[in-house]
């Protein structure tokens, strides 16, 4: 054998050496690494695992640590429980769950598998992973001035709920405050518990009979421009359709019945005499219009614009009255008297609090109706419209304001709707809506001083109409979100969607 085969052998001898070594290595690694998961050391990095230390009662603690939760007498002499050894525990919770005035304690915990002894039937794979759990216990601890004797208590923890299956990853969570929990319309003696996932997304869990339901945390929002009857669009209604306008809203149904709050601008005032009915240039339209705009499943018509008034105080009257008597649809921006009326709707939905505000620029009106019921910037101090502001924005979470302004067919924004949308950020209005222009004019976001924000939709254009210009057959549905966040209620989405408004029979 010569010298060169001898030294490619020993080559191959070093090359498998080193290869064996680093598969041994890798097994030994990979040995560990199952070792570790097994035992819980290997869980999300994302884990927030708490420490703390909560008094129970005047003899007890509660003692979260190292991952495992203890209740020890308050002077740490005597330890009343200890978690289960494969649980690691990275947060709890006291407080009354079920309303029934006495408090439970929470487990936020990893254990191994979905589910406890009890498993469903129809469960056939392994069951053996590292899941996230909320584990729920009534707290049987009887107070005793013998805090030494152990056998003389209750058994501190009955557990009394637990769930299988988060589906989602629970990175921190919190009870909501009095006020917060009033909102959302439930048994006020019952506690939400507001959970954020790893995506910063934030669902509410109350209990309902048995055990906690997930509630809706977020309020979906869609806006829509001006409704405008005109004479082709009144006739076909009339007579093609017996009365029933219900076909000005066939094609967005799936919208609105996929959105918790739904609106639209009415630019027609309603009339109830025949004799009342008329196009442009003073509308007139049958309050059968104002049934299919509530079965149509609109929640707001608003109704303060320019032509609020071209029938008078009767026609005011008459659409006022039709929408307070149905009990699923408000009317804004109108008043069926000149009596001073609160200037704004509250409105709560899914625990989220609106207030809702309707203005116009003016109306085209005859001098003696002048001041008839009507929320009409012309006509309103500005010290009263910010005080008017302010008195929504201290009782809601959430402002927005309908406002017709802005100059006829123009997509550029007037120097006034600049000025007011200034105005209505100072005044801690969230969002505002716009109509009037009948073309649809930009979005944009103003920041105050202060950094506080509003979102601003200074034109949706037309929703319905039969003008011929090009720029007002397209129209614009606003949608925005409101959501429930850690830290408090805030906007978490918003875009604009474009039509064809133009209406032809």
């Amino acid at each position: 054998m010569s010298g060169i085969d001898i030294k490619t052998d020993k080559k191959r001898v070093k090359i498998l050496m080193i290869a064996a070594m680093i598969f041994a290595a890798i097994v030994i690694v990979c040995f560990a690494l199952k070792i570790l998961y097994e035992a819980g050391r290997l869980l999300p990095y994302w884990v927030a695992w708490n420490e703390k230390i909560e008094v129970f009662g005047e003899d007890y603690e509660f003692v979260l640590k190292d991952k495992c939760f203890f209740i020890n007498t308050k002077d740490g002499s005597v330890n009343l429980f200890s978690s289960d050894e494969g649980y690691r525990i990275s947060d709890f919770l006291v407080f009354d769950v079920d309303g029934d005035s006495d408090k439970e304690l929470l487990l936020l915990l990893w254990k191994k598998g979905k589910y406890e002894n009890a498993r469903p039937f129809w469960l056939t794979d392994k069951d053996d992973e590292w899941c996230q759990h909320i584990f729920i216990y009534d707290i049987g601890l009887k107070e005793t001035k013998d805090q030494n004797m152990k056998e003389n208590m209750e058994e501190p923890l009955h557990q009394k709920w637990f769930t299988s299956d988060l589906g989602r990853n629970i990175k921190r969570w919190r009870v909501l405050d009095q006020n917060e929990n009033i909102k959302l319309k439930k048994d006020p003696k019952i506690n939400t518990l507001l959970v954020e996932d790893t995506d910063e997304n934030v669902t509410l869990w109350a209990w309902q009979s048995w055990g906690l339901k997930n509630y809706e945390s977020y309020v979906r929002f869609v806006a829509f421009g001006d409704l405008i009857i005109h004479e082709d669009i009144l006739n076909y209604g009339l007579y093609k359709r017996g009365g029933n306008f219900g076909f000005l809203f066939e094609d967005i149904k799936s919208e609105l019945n996929e959105a918790d709050i739904s609106s639209l601008n009415l630019e027609s005032i309603l009339v109830n005499d025949e004799r009342a009915y008329s196009g442009y240039p003073k509308f007139g339209a049958p309050v059968s219009l104002g049934d299919s705009i509530a079965d149509a499943g609109f929640d707001i018509v608003t109704c303060a614009n320019n032509h609020s008034l071209d029938k008078g105080p009767y026609g005011l009257k008459t659409t006022y009255d039709l929408f307070a008597g149905k009990k699923d649809i408000d009317c804004l921006g109108i008043n069926d008297s000149e009596a001073a009326k609160c200037p704004y709707l509250i409105v709560v939905k899914n625990g989220i609090r609106f207030a809702f505000y309707n203005y116009t620029y003016g109306t085209n009106l005859p001098d003696e109706y002048e001041r008839y019921s009507v929320n009409d910037l012309s006509l309103i101090d500005r010290e009263k419209l910010k005080n008017d502001l302010s008195e929504g924005r201290k009782e809601a979470d959430v402002v927005i304001a309908f406002v017709h302004w802005g100059d006829e067919y123009q997509k550029e924004i007037s120097s006034e709707q600049k000025e007011y949308a200034g105005l209505f950020n100072e005044c801690g209005v969230d969002v505002v809506v716009g109509s009037h222009p009948h073309v649809v004019q930009p979005v944009e976001t103003i920041k105050g001083k202060d950094g506080f924000e509003t979102l601003v939709y200074y034109s949706l254009g037309n929703f319905r109409a039969s003008q011929n210009d090009v720029n007002t057959r397209e129209g614009a549905e606003a949608v925005f979100t409101f959501s429930y966040t850690y830290d408090g209620i805030k906007m978490t989405d918003h875009e604009l969607l474009r039509f064809d408004s133009y209406w032809q029979g």
